[in-house]
């Protein structure tokens, strides 16, 4: 298990290449495909007092094969 406590993840690049290329409508994120903190097939992750900023996506992505992960009192 990792745990991550106290942590600030800040100023990520946001992919745009697939909304720039005509695949959004401009009011929703559907187009993107990570996050600032993407978590992929992973047990027992947990970040607890964490803040992500100014990453222009999404912040934190529990994304498929994942389990058992927590965010917890985070920004």
């Amino acid at each position: 298990a990792w745990a991550w406590t106290g942590v600030r993840f800040a100023h990520a690049a946001v992919e745009t290449e697939g909304c720039l290329a005509g695949s959004c409508d401009g009011q929703s994120a559907n187009f993107l495909t990570t996050a600032a903190v993407h978590i992929t097939h992973a047990a027992g992750w947990s970040f607890e007092d964490c803040e992500v900023s100014a990453v222009g996506g999404y912040a934190v992505w529990f994304d498929a094969g994942s389990h058992g992960a927590s965010l917890r009192r985070s920004l």
